[in-house]
């Protein structure tokens, strides 16, 4: 896997030959950054589709209103009972704060509470509020967004990183990969 992924950064970083312009309104391969979010994918290689969400405070939230305004998105599928899930938040959070800048957006979507059981609202204003998070935190309590990152054996916490072309560049499920950081350096051009 990690040979797959380095090829696919360099071929990347060879065919942008240096900085890449980024023009929030419009993308070379399909017009706007909202017309490049048809996809349905759910793997590395696929493009992915926009997504709509509920906020903690129970607000809509679609992806797209970020991510065309960056380069790069962090999406995070935790659960509740997830241990490594929870652990992560305060790491997470950070490279929030310290890629942001740089282009970084992040997605946090919760599924399940504690117990396995859908999320709710109150249970995401906690957990936002457990972490102090600052980024987008979003439940799925019937599971249609995340569902589908969860079959053939996927675990959580499931973790996409994804362009402003809505390609999905890495995805994993079931650990938190300790190079992460780095393929966030790595596809930011940092």
């Amino acid at each position: 896997m990690r040979i797959v992924l380095a090829v696919m950064v360099l071929g990347m970083l060879a065919a942008c030959s240096g900085e890449v312009p980024h023009d929030t309104n419009s993308n070379p391969e399909c017009g706007t950054c909202e017309e490049c979010a048809t996809g349905n994918g759910t793997e590395v290689g696929q493009k992915l589709g926009d997504i709509e969400l509920t906020s903690c405070a129970g607000d809509k939230v679609a992806l797209s209103t970020e991510l065309c305004a960056k380069k790069l998105a962090l999406i995070y599928i935790a659960s509740g009972w997830c241990t490594p899930c929870r652990e992560k938040m305060p790491t997470i959070q950070k490279w929030y704060e310290t890629y942001g800048p740089d282009g970084l957006e992040v997605y946090l979507i919760l599924p399940e509470d504690n117990g396995a059981d859908p999320a709710t609202k109150t249970f995401c204003q906690e957990w936002k509020d457990d972490y102090q998070l600052s980024f987008n935190t979003t439940i799925d309590p019937t599971k249609a967004v995340s569902g589908p990152f969860l079959t053939g054996g996927g675990q959580y916490p499931v973790i996409l990183l994804v362009d402003d072309e809505w390609n999905i560049l890495f995805k994993e499920t079931g650990s938190n990969n300790a190079e992460l950081e780095t393929y966030i350096q790595t596809f930011l051009a940092l």
